[in-house]
């Protein structure tokens, strides 16, 4: 049984993470799909296995040598068991007053479990509540999700099925749960959003296809093996991209305001995400250290990381070739350049990492 496999894995996990850490953890959550019982499998039965990352949090004040320690331990679970285990470790304060970020929103809405310390370290998340999260929050998520579309549209033929398939899923879950962040419908299971926009649509830019998409995304989350790919998955592939880039820029212009699409946005003047919502330095400082890091230019100048990410990942997902490529090597600072999908490959995937 798949609980029973994921719950011994959890134990052996939590066991580990408490070897490693010693006396500086102070307490250890379990988050995501699985802390919700929505996990995915691959097979039933006794042959069942997880499908979706162990998302889990470290919560203490921890020193380098520990956090260190702690990324090797994550490296040699994920070999051994076979699932990607990732531990995000977080200072005591931050978990007692949390921003309101999507990712907080799930862990007030019942997406945590403690693993190790006591329960009252959730006590200041459960305070959370939909209405809290501004709506850039949306807006981060589905720019992150159209960064997974467009890294697997530039593996072009030599993409996996499946995991073109997750890419698609996974922004179709987002563009309906941004527009339940919108109409402050946003439910604590995948049941009670689906749900939610069954009866928005028609309301808030929500269409009845959308709905049907989010039935199709649980129902690839759950069981991800039963996923027959089609005959033609680039055009398969191209279809959703295009839907998808419907309800992302139906997002967008509610939330921004101005009616926004492929071709303006990436393009657009003025700041995307405008408020600082999770404790991130906007302006030259933040742009600084992403070049320093080698994971961004420094011009054009766009303000924080994720102002590029969120452009340069919306033309290489939605727009057509070349005039994505085209647009992309603008917004890293070499118009002109005719990039490969391998280099600009390498450089999405560097600017992920300053700017989720």
């Amino acid at each position: 049984m798949l609980r029973a496999r994921v719950a011994r894995d959890l134990e052996h996990v939590a066991r580990t993470v408490e070897l490693v850490l010693g006396r500086q953890l102070e307490a250890l959550l379990l988050v995501g799909g699985y802390a919700r019982g929505e996990g995915g499998a691959m097979g039933e039965g006794p042959e069942a296995a997880p499908y979706n990352d162990y998302d889990l949090v470290a919560v203490g004040d921890f020193d380098g040598a520990a956090k260190l320690s702690l990324s090797e331990a994550c490296h040699e679970l994920s070999r051994e068991l076979g699932v990607d285990v990732d531990v995000l470790v977080l200072p005591r304060r931050l978990v007692a007053h949390p921003p309101a970020t999507m990712f907080w929103l799930d862990v007030a809405q019942g997406g945590a479990i403690v693993l190790r310390g006591e329960a009252s370290v959730l006590d200041g998340a459960r305070r959370l509540r939909p209405r809290d999260v501004p709506f850039e929050e949306g807006a981060r998520l589905l720019a992150n999700r159209a960064t997974g579309l467009a890294l697997s549209r530039l593996e072009g033929p030599t993409v996996a099925p499946r995991t073109a398939a997750r890419h698609v899923f996974k922004a179709v879950a987002a563009c309906g749960d941004a527009f339940l962040l919108l109409a402050d419908r946003y439910g604590s299971t995948i049941r009670a959003r689906l749900t939610a926009l069954r009866a928005l649509a028609g309301s808030f830019g929500v269409d009845g296809e959308l709905a049907e998409a989010y039935e199709a995304s649980a129902t690839f989350r759950a069981r991800p093996d039963l996923f027959v790919p089609p005959p033609d998955l680039d055009a398969w592939f191209e279809t959703w991209c295009a839907r998808i880039a419907r309800w992302h820029f139906a997002f967008e212009s509610a939330r921004l305001g101005e009616d926004v699409d492929a071709l303006g946005y990436p393009r657009r003047k003025g700041s995307l995400f405008p408020r600082r919502v999770d404790g991130v330095t906007f302006g030259a400082p933040s742009a600084l250290r992403a070049t320093l890091r080698g994971r961004a230019p420094l011009l054009p100048y766009l303000g924080h990381p994720r102002e590029r990410l969120a452009r340069v990942a919306c033309a290489l997902a939605y727009l057509p070739r070349p005039l994505d490529v085209e647009i992309a090597d603008e917004l890293l600072g070499r118009p002109g350049a005719a990039s490969t999908s391998s280099s600009l490959t390498r450089a999405l995937v560097h600017l992920r990492e300053v700017g989720s």
